[in-house]
């Protein structure tokens, strides 16, 4: 974790609530798939917090690229930044998804709904570049899907719900359903990751997912974004998404 500067490099919508943001860093950047930043959005106190905005894949060694929805006053003055306008970060932070140990040649699952799919973009860009072959990914939208572009080295379908009213586990269960996946990695609106987590809840295959809460430091300080995990049989703890997380076992989660 470090206080980082860089300077925007471009600012353009994807749709009429999310943006695309590249961000070229003063520095070498290193992060895993998975982690976020914490923004800076204004030099005064509105907004006044910092904003938790997840990485979403590497364009080259120094500049990143953000997907962002605009969700209120701190993002939407984001989406206004211009070409040069200088970004005041600190990062990488948190836990990103582990692709150590898996079979290169066995397939894979991503599952992304709405936002959640911009990290799924830097994980896959990760596995190409690892030569993993067999990543099937599915992604779903209530409207004006996008990223197609950013997954096309795999097997990739899109649903785009006000087109074609099935979710995307829906889906999976129909289509996808015999595929003998070895893991899993979502990101995406809770009563999805819900979902996941119940269809391979029998089996044996690791499920990691990326849990979104609202956050104030970003540091594991204000116990803003704690979530409860299963500790034992019948009790559990609590953990901080922001530093625990945002990546965790599904197993583990306990959904309410």
């Amino acid at each position: 974790m470090r206080l980082l500067t860089g300077r925007v490099t471009e600012n353009a919508a994807v749709n009429a609530q999310v943006f695309r943001m590249g961000v070229r860093m003063d520095e070498p950047f290193e992060f895993s798939p998975g982690q976020f930043v914490n923004i800076r959005v204004s030099e005064y106190d509105v907004p006044l917090l910092r904003r938790p905005i997840s990485i979403s894949r590497r364009i080259d060694e120094t500049t990143i690229e953000f997907l962002v929805k605009v969700e209120g006053i701190g993002t939407r003055q984001m989406g206004q930044w211009s070409q040069g306008t200088r970004v005041d970060l600190i990062g990488p932070l948190g836990r990103g998804f582990d692709i150590e140990g898996f079979d290169k040649k066995a397939p894979l699952l991503i599952l992304g709904g709405g936002i959640g799919t911009a990290p799924l973009k830097g994980l896959a860009q990760e596995l190409a570049d690892r030569g993993y072959e067999r990543v099937y990914v599915l992604n779903g939208f209530k409207e004006d899907p996008y990223g197609k572009e950013d997954f096309k080295c795999f097997e990739y379908r899109v649903i785009d719900e006000s087109k074609e009213p099935v979710y995307v586990t829906d889906y999976l269960l129909s289509h996808w359903g015999g595929i003998a996946f070895q893991g899993v990695f979502a990101c995406g609106p809770m009563a999805m990751l819900r979902r996941v987590k119940e269809i391979f809840r029998e089996g044996e295959i690791p499920v990691q997912i990326s849990l979104e809460e609202k956050m104030a430091c970003g540091v594991g300080a204000c116990l803003g974004c704690a979530v409860k995990i299963k500790c034992g049989n019948f009790q559990h703890r609590y953990q901080k998404v922001c530093v625990d997380g945002p990546v965790f076992d599904a197993s583990e989660v306990i959904f309410e």
